[in-house]
């Protein structure tokens, strides 16, 4: 009994080392939940996937790959070229685009709520 308790609390322990969990209660603490971020996110890419449709003659779909294409920097992993520096660059680009999401929902949250 005593050893299952102690996993227990061993488990919980790690759980809330961990980054995503970390990510998590960060984000209840401003009122956010992880869905808003996302659909911010989201938001964000088909905003710009506009932006080249009307703007950059593109077809709809061309447009989406093409904005999820700048905002990711996934077009060499596409290719095969330096995939690890792409993994690099998709990471520091995706980590920059969920700040901007975070800021934008954090922004939302205040004047949705007055």
């Amino acid at each position: 009994m005593a050893k299952a308790s102690w996993a227990r609390s061993e488990w919980s322990h790690k759980k809330h080392r961990s980054p995503i969990f970390k990510f998590i209660n960060w984000s209840s603490n401003y009122g956010l939940s992880v869905w808003r971020v996302v659909t911010v996110s989201i938001a964000v890419i088909l905003c710009f996937a506009c932006l080249y449709w009307f703007f950059g003659g593109l077809s709809a779909s061309e447009a989406t790959l093409t904005s999820i294409r700048y905002f990711f920097n996934v077009s060499d992993v596409f290719e095969g070229k330096n995939s690890m520096l792409s993994a690099i660059g998709l990471l520091e680009v995706s980590a920059g685009l969920m700040i901007l999401a975070i800021v934008i929902a954090i922004f939302t949250r205040k004047f949705t709520d007055l």
